[in-house]
């Protein structure tokens, strides 16, 4: 998915009124869980227990997804408007990171294998699916050095027409990297679309 970096970023509104990434990620997240959850993430198949669980916030039209450091702070966030689907970080920030749902599966020696996404909600879905996961925060492009600290087989799942993209990080990765190729029926185009059927299950237990 592409990051959006413009004078419409609402991460450049709330820190101008004197909020850290912090704050926000703070504030947004209170706002779910007096919410109930989103329903928009609801509807993408990510209940209101997960959505507390990985710290998931709501700020006026926007879903906010917390980027947290290995030893569980709070480094940087990004902002999805639901409306119009796109997606913001804060300005300056660097694009060289990952979103990552549990640092401690990627961590779990006994986890042998750690699953890539160039989407967000596509690595929590992995996430629920009790996968090691992370995501790209800059879709597609992405700097493979971003991957130098995880030393194990990385598995990119690629949305339909990504393959050419999962292919290039894939090499660039050495040994770690291989590529999973999902079934997808017609309509559908992402591990999201894909949860709770047996097509992802059965890439998953190969």
């Amino acid at each position: 998915f592409p990051v959006t970096i413009r004078h419409s970023n609402p991460f450049s509104v709330w820190m101008y009124r004197g909020e850290t990434i912090e704050q926000i990620v703070m504030v947004s997240h209170n706002n779910l869980k007096k919410s109930n959850g989103s329903s928009y993430l609801s509807g993408r198949g990510i209940d209101p227990k997960t959505q507390v669980r990985l710290g998931l916030g709501l700020r006026e039209n926007y879903v906010i997804f917390p980027i947290m450091s290995e030893d569980n702070k709070i480094v940087s966030a990004i902002a999805r408007n639901i409306g119009k689907g796109k997606y913001f970080l804060p300005n300056g920030q660097e694009p060289d990171m990952l979103y990552i749902p549990s640092w401690g599966r990627i961590k779990n020696e006994k986890r042998r294998e750690v699953y890539i996404t160039f989407g967000i909600i596509d690595a929590i879905t992995l996430y629920m699916e009790d996968c090691a996961s992370a995501s790209t925060i800059t879709g597609k492009t992405v700097n493979p050095k971003v991957f130098d600290k995880i030393r194990k087989n990385i598995y990119i799942v690629p949305d339909q027409g990504e393959d050419r993209e999962a292919h290039i990080l894939s090499a660039k990765l050495g040994w770690r990297g291989h590529v999973l190729y999902p079934d997808y029926p017609v309509g559908y185009k992402d591990c999201n679309d894909l949860r709770n059927t047996p097509i992802l299950k059965r890439l998953l237990s190969r």
